[in-house]
């Protein structure tokens, strides 16, 4: 096999001419947060992916010398027949540099096949290369910065705010000699954040956020967080909103948050876990809610771009957020309707919110074998449980687990559950994880978020949610956890 892939690697430097070379594929979807095709070059002899890959110092990655591109039009599947860069089969170690880069080469594709898909046994997979060198969109925006004092970070992560890099389509922005540069083409100016691959990857991240308007922006990323230096129009609205939001929050909040970081210290390990810790928790949550609420008031009379954006915003990260439907009602209903967030808002306020006495939020999405059905077709006159969980969520499943007996107790009485998995790319993880958990009940699936069923349940950053519902589809709870699920139950079912 070495063999074979030395011979290649001296055929990828051996080409003379490249008949096409497209810059920044588009794609459809992609399961990997530290894999990147940084171009693909085209020629009569053969196809080579040049490839960035990122992780951790001294961790490991193993590239499967089964990796292979699939044509989307013909189904043919063109192997691989060299690399350069990285053995494929043989663990690369990181050292000092958390990235690599690499150029894979794979057979000629048939001119039919415009649009291909990168498969690795291993999870590199990227759906939908698209290989034309075009743009997506009229409105082009340039974005470019800074990284100081970061030695680690040689990659940020971009993605549509309010979306979930799990689940949705996101693009990686390679960092090198401490700056990064890219450009967006997208139909209507959106939210768009940049956070450190790095910091990804440790579970928890920084944002810096900006419109995609036209208007040029600055970015300079330090360990200490992300921070617009220069920006014009829509965004220098966002940073100023955002600004002054945080100092509301920050005083608002700030006399719970140093009582509970007090007896944090004072508790020691598994201070999180305490009684009082988790009760002061939610006391904070329970504040920023308030605080959101109040800060309504400040940017209702805006009508703007960026306080719509915060309006949705509010949404995204608050179930309850009934007064954002509100203010959008009574001072936005005509303001900026063409935009993709005003018609987001429109549907919201139309199937209302997700809080105890409302109805819940009907939809149709499709089965693993890609049926469509409508959830309220399943849970028709039974008390029901809409489970919101996902292959890639340890909480979602644990909880999703801790449902079984109850459905096997109370299933036959009148006792339903739907499970809407949140996937990315396929069904392949949510089919294993049917499997290994032993899940009894229906399961539907929202691929790449092509529904916002999540964001409509106020659970678009959220790790999942479960929502309990009675014969006629009225909210009774949401997120009960089991024991008051099987009170419930018992009231209705009898035990």
């Amino acid at each position: 096999m070495l063999q074979a892939i030395a011979v290649a690697v001296t055929g990828i430097n051996a080409q003379a001419t490249t008949d096409a070379k497209i810059i920044n594929p588009d794609y459809d979807s992609s399961g990997s947060l530290t894999f990147s095709v940084r171009s693909v070059e085209l020629t009569d002899s053969s196809t080579v992916l040049n490839v960035d890959i990122y992780s951790r110092k001294g961790s490991w990655i193993n590239l499967s010398p089964d990796c292979y591109l699939s044509g989307e039009v013909t189904g043919s599947r063109y192997p691989l027949t060299g690399a350069k860069g990285i053995h494929p089969g043989e663990n690369h170690t990181f050292g000092d540099s958390t990235y690599l880069e690499a150029s894979l080469c794979f057979e000629p594709l048939i001119p039919a096949d415009s649009i291909v898909s990168f498969i690795e046994p291993e999870g590199w997979n990227v759906i939908g290369l698209k290989l034309q060198d075009r743009r997506d969109g009229h409105i082009a925006t340039h974005v470019s910065g800074t990284v100081n004092d970061y030695p680690d970070c040689s990659w940020l992560v971009l993605l549509e705010a309010g979306k979930d890099f799990r689940t949705s389509k996101n693009r990686l922005i390679p960092v090198r000699n401490g700056e990064f540069s890219f450009d967006i083409y997208s139909d209507a100016p959106i939210v768009y954040e940049l956070s450190p691959g790095i910091e990804i990857l440790s579970g928890s991240w920084s944002n810096g956020r900006f419109f995609s308007d036209g208007n040029s922006v600055e970015i300079n990323i330090t360990p200490e967080g992300c921070t617009l230096t220069d920006c014009d129009g829509h965004t220098s609205e966002l940073k100023s909103l955002e600004e002054h939001y945080s100092a509301f929050l920050s005083r608002k909040t700030i006399s719970e948050r140093i009582r509970r970081d007090m007896l944090i210290d004072s508790i020691g390990e598994d201070a999180w876990t305490h009684p009082e810790v988790k009760q002061l928790n939610e006391t904070i949550k329970e504040s920023i809610h308030n605080v959101r609420e109040e800060w309504l008031d400040t940017i209702a009379p805006l009508k703007n771009l960026p306080a719509l954006y915060m309006l949705i915003s509010n949404i995204y990260y608050d179930s309850a957020a009934t007064k954002s439907l509100e203010v959008f009602s009574q001072n936005y209903s005509d303001t900026l309707t063409d935009h993709p967030y005003h018609k987001f808002l429109c549907e919201m306020v139309k199937e209302g919110q997700i809080v105890p006495g409302n109805k819940f939020i009907d939809f149709t999405a499709p089965d693993p074998e890609g049926n469509h059905i409508r959830i309220s077709d399943v849970i028709k006159g039974k008390i029901a449980v809409i489970d919101l969980w996902a292959s890639w969520c340890g909480p979602c499943r644990r909880h999703s687990i801790s449902m079984i007996p109850l459905y096997e107790k109370y299933h036959d009485r009148g006792f339903e559950i739907i499970g809407v998995a949140r996937e990315n790319g396929n069904v392949d993880a949510m089919l294993r994880a049917i499997k290994n958990d032993g899940y009894l009940w229906p399961n539907l699936v929202e691929l790449n978020d092509s529904a916002r069923i999540w964001a409509k349940y106020g659970a678009g950053n959220a790790g999942g949610k479960i929502i309990l519902v009675d014969r006629e589809g009225t909210i009774l709870e949401v997120d009960p956890d089991i024991s008051r699920i099987e009170e419930i139950l018992i009231r209705e079912l009898g035990d």
